[in-house]
């Protein structure tokens, strides 16, 4: 411990979970934002050779790096930052163009922005690709947040450090 920058990243990611479950989401964001800071490149590009058990360990680690930026943006949002993550959405949903969460964080991020339109857009370009290419439509919860959208659903507009408020209709 101390010698590798993912024991770091990984005790940063966990102060900012504990820190969510206890509802300090301020806290979070700033510990979440730390642990994606130490990245730099993909995961043990440094280490050779790249064998079985250390192939394991860098497809565990892009996850967790996943995972984090989502749930990054997941509390940014909550904060009232959508503005804020626009531009990283707006790479994201290309860079993980079937990743229906970061879609889903891009759609509300555009929202609650005024780009109602866009949001939309966004979510019939993903679905016409699912649909395409996959055969799949996009998830229930998806779907939801694409006719509260179109309806305007107030559940949609969050208040800065409304407690509780989760980003997503459900």
């Amino acid at each position: 411990p101390g010698q590798l920058d993912v024991h770091e990243y990984r005790a940063l990611v966990a102060e900012g979970e504990g820190a969510l479950e206890a509802g300090d989401e301020r806290t979070a964001d700033i510990s979440f934002r730390r642990a994606l800071a130490l990245w730099q490149g993909p995961a043990l590009v440094d280490v050779t050779p790249h064998g079985r058990p250390l192939q394991a360990e860098v497809a565990r680690l892009e996850q967790s790096r996943l995972t984090v930026t989502e749930r990054g943006i997941e509390t940014r949002l909550r904060l009232g930052g959508h503005l804020e993550v626009l531009s990283d959405l707006a790479s994201l949903v290309v860079e993980h163009r079937f990743h229906e969460g970061m879609h889903g964080q891009y759609m509300l991020a555009l929202h609650r922005s005024g780009q109602r339109t866009r949001a939309l857009t966004v979510y019939q370009r993903l679905r016409m690709a699912m649909t395409e290419e996959l055969g799949l439509e996009p998830s229930a919860k998806l779907q939801r947040l694409q006719q509260a959208v179109l309806v305007s659903d107030p559940r949609l507009d969050h208040e800065a450090g409304a407690p509780g408020r989760g980003p997503v209709v459900a």
